[in-house]
């Protein structure tokens, strides 16, 4: 309330309730960039844990037909070899088809069920859609554009307000504006602890036995 007192008589033209906002604001930041869903409708992690569980559904049923000889051994296990996201929602696509294709040999032999391929197939294709390995370009849906713009919008109004604190900071503070009023992104850093220093260890020096006159 001091400080509050402070600027208002040192700085008047700064005002004092965009500064009280930037709490707010940065909540905001928060709350707009967690919106910025690359997935279209947020529902790309729905589906990849989806897929994962599909996929092992499906791949673990072919190993057993691959080792029983019903189908060939090969194109499972190069499956089989996948890691990451995208390779799991190829995966998917991939075992729906080799189920598909060996559908005769396979019937009676497996408790994968044409409900359980046909989902596999879906859900694989439909992440294809939104996966992209590094370094591919894609096209932001209008949603996903719509969120990329509110959440720059409210962070430029962030940088602003904070621009003006660290200017009143500046004033009341100088040098030791970071401390109160630090830049933004800025991380805090617990302080260090200070190692306990050992007192020097003190030789106790015992005083010479004094020897006795004898009388005489």
């Amino acid at each position: 309330m001091l400080l509050e007192k402070r600027i208002a008589v040192e700085l008047p033209t700064v005002d004092r309730k965009r500064l009280r906002s930037l709490s707010d604001l940065a909540l905001g930041v928060a709350y707009a960039v967690a919106q910025v869903d690359r997935g279209a409708d947020g529902s790309t992690a729905v589906l990849l844990a989806k897929a994962r569980e599909l996929r092992e559904i499906l791949l673990v049923s072919a190993e057993a037909l691959a080792k029983s000889g019903v189908i060939p051994a090969r194109p499972v296990a190069k499956i089989r070899e996948g890691r990451g996201a995208i390779d799991s929602a190829q995966d998917c696509v991939d075992l729906s088809a080799l189920f598909s294709k060996y559908s005769k040999d396979v019937k009676g032999k497996t408790a994968v069920t044409p409900a359980q391929r046909k989902d596999a197939a879906e859900v694989g294709t439909e992440l294809l859609k939104w996966l992209r390995r590094k370094g591919t370009k894609r096209k932001d849906s209008a949603i996903v554009a719509a969120a990329i713009d509110a959440r720059d919008r409210v962070w430029t109004l962030l940088g602003q307000r904070h621009d003006e604190a660290r200017r009143a900071g500046m004033w009341i503070w100088g040098d030791e504006v970071d401390a109160h009023v630090p830049p933004l992104q800025s991380r805090a850093m617990p302080p260090r602890k200070k190692k306990a220093v050992e007192a020097p260890a003190v030789a106790v020096v015992k005083p010479a036995p004094v020897a006795e006159e004898n009388d005489g």
